[in-house]
């Protein structure tokens, strides 16, 4: 396992001028959330600019998943949703990097802001997504770099084959996002797209909980 020296870096709680529990300036908050259930990560996020997507979008009468994507859900409709959903929000984003949460998200740590701040600031440049919450994955199938300052490893997937859903909370770049805003559904669920499609590092243990007793955000009127 590699160390990443972390005194190379502000220590992100001191990033704006000196204030903890808050986030660089250059970053967006995007919730994409459900309408049919409060948000609840948006207690989470009072404090900071972010920003509520809840809108539904039911797919053109047409619309069929690929024949080799009919095996992720049966619910393809509600799939459409959710990864319509992501897709909204990035288009929303106004700041050079945004930070996606799903509506059931939750933080599990109360210093989660550094943890952001250190991974939008030393790692994103490097990579094209910020996982900041997985799961389904073979951690032998990783190299980790190890945060001692902050309690946490980056992962990094040692080939870009790998399995992993989860798509919680991530952070991107702007102009990275642009691929996801313009890619063609084709009943891809959006946690594989991603994974699939991006450079990425996944941060463990995550700093936020998937807390599902509202069900999953893809449940949604049929």
């Amino acid at each position: 396992r590699l160390q990443r020296d972390f005194r190379s870096a502000p220590r992100p709680g001191q990033m704006l001028l000196g204030r903890r529990m808050t986030l660089d300036t250059a970053i967006e908050i995007l919730i994409v959330g459900n309408r049919y259930r409060p948000p609840l990560i948006q207690p989470h996020v009072a404090h900071l600019p972010h920003k509520l997507l809840t809108a539904d979008f039911d797919p053109p009468p047409t619309w069929a998943p690929a024949p080799a994507n009919q095996g992720y859900t049966n619910n393809h409709k509600n799939g459409y949703r959710a990864f319509r959903g992501h897709q909204e929000a990035w288009k929303s984003l106004e700041k050079p990097i945004g930070l996606a949460f799903e509506d059931d998200a939750v933080p599990n740590r109360k210093d989660w802001t550094e943890v952001v701040n250190y991974m939008a600031r030393l790692w994103l440049p490097d990579f094209e997504l910020v996982a900041l919450h997985g799961r389904q994955h073979n951690a032998n199938l990783f190299d980790k770099t190890i945060v001692p300052e902050l309690g946490v490893e980056v992962w990094q997937p040692k080939a870009p084959d790998f399995w992993m859903v989860g798509c919680l909370a991530y952070l991107m770049k702007k102009q990275t996002a642009q691929r996801l805003i313009e890619f063609s559904l084709d009943g891809t669920p959006i946690d594989i797209y991603l994974f699939k499609n991006f450079r990425m590092v996944l941060v463990q243990p995550s700093p936020f909980t998937h807390d599902m007793h509202q069900g999953s955000l893809m449940d949604r009127h049929q």
